[in-house]
């Protein structure tokens, strides 16, 4: 038999190419999982004791993106001290490891789950495979029983960025990109009616021609209304 190559989950654009965002339903789920973290440490809600159902135990599988890519997910089923059925949710591509949601997984019968609450998972049980869909997209899921979720991985460790070649206090919070105009760097603020604007010491900001100055230094913008540079009291 052939072996089969997966695909990685998340597409890579080429060097130096645009990214376009698009919406995509697996990605959505990456913020919804962080907004219900919370929730995994709540209290549950009683409910009787019951026997074991047969969905109880690990499973680990498979799920789809739209694209054709899959990834590595795992379910673990169990019943809290008060009898409630809920899950953990092991989905290494988003980040989630063996976290335990406390939200009830409802039981329809005939084989049929279904975890409505956010997740819109539906389940479908025969013997040892556990086949059905994740989220309001659909996204098709496949499962085996048994079985241990790969441990967490430790945090990658990145060498130390470069430092620094110089630096400014730009006094106001930023979030428009520079502009350059021949020697000057130009970089709005939050501070209404001011503009700071600077020239660096490094002869590359310079078009060739080396600066001797120790530091930043600020200079008139090009625009007669924007007449002021905000008094300095914070770096960015």
């Amino acid at each position: 038999m052939a072996a089969v190559r997966r695909k990685p989950f998340a597409p890579v654009a080429a060097p130096g190419a645009p990214i376009r965002m698009r919406p995509r339903p697996i990605l959505r789920f990456a913020l919804l999982l962080l907004a219900l973290l919370p929730v995994a440490m709540a209290a549950d809600v009683p409910a009787e004791t019951t026997a074991r159902d047969p969905i109880e135990g690990v499973w680990l599988g498979t799920i789809a993106a739209p694209q054709g890519t899959v990834a590595d997910i795992g379910f673990e089923f169990f019943r809290t001290k008060h009898g409630t059925l809920i899950f953990k949710l092991n989905f290494p591509d988003m980040f989630t490891y063996a976290v335990p949601f406390m939200i009830p997984v409802e039981v329809n019968g005939g084989g049929s789950y279904s975890i409505t609450p956010a997740f819109a998972i539906k389940l479908r049980l025969d013997g040892a495979r556990l086949t059905g869909t994740f989220g309001p997209g659909q996204l098709p899921l496949t499962l085996k029983r048994g079985g241990q979720f790969p441990p967490k991985p430790a945090p990658p460790r990145h060498p130390a960025g470069p430092a620094p070649l110089w630096k400014f206090a730009l006094g106001a919070g930023t979030w428009a990109p520079p502009v350059v105009v021949d020697d000057t760097i130009y970089l709005g603020t939050s501070a209404a009616g001011s503009m700071p604007c600077m020239r660096p010491t490094a002869p590359q900001f310079g078009h060739g021609r080396a600066r001797t100055a120790s530091t930043a230094v600020p200079s008139s913008p090009p625009t007669p209304s924007i007449s002021s540079t905000p008094e300095p009291t914070s770096s960015r």
